[in-house]
């Protein structure tokens, strides 16, 4: 997907995950962009870790997988959006980009 993307929307794999500032609470990105489906670690386990390290970022699960069960899942643990990668891209900016629109305070 980082194709369709400027590179500035690109996050190196695992960046948030290992970022020795963001543990300190001096790291915190407005949006966080996940996959249900990651090498390390799922988008729901990540999306836990980085809730409690970083509660004000609101997070997007942008997947393949698509369910009532995974979409109540992703916002138990704090997922804000859940986006099926088949409306693609445009669908993940639209989100990103109403995200962005509001006070921090009220993304989550």
């Amino acid at each position: 997907m980082r194709r369709f993307y400027k590179p500035s929307l690109c996050i190196p794999q695992h960046f948030l995950l290992t970022n020795p500032n963001l543990h300190h609470g001096l790291f915190s990105p407005d949006v966080v962009i996940l996959d249900l489906s990651m090498p390390v670690m799922n988008g729901l386990e990540a999306a836990r870790k980085i809730g409690s390290i970083a509660p004000k970022t609101a997070m997007v699960l942008f997947t393949m997988h698509s369910s009532d069960r995974l979409v109540k899942d992703a916002q138990e643990v704090g997922i804000r959006d859940v986006i099926s990668k088949l409306e693609g891209p445009a669908m993940l900016l639209a989100t990103i980009e109403s995200i962005a629109s509001k006070p921090r305070s009220q993304t989550k």
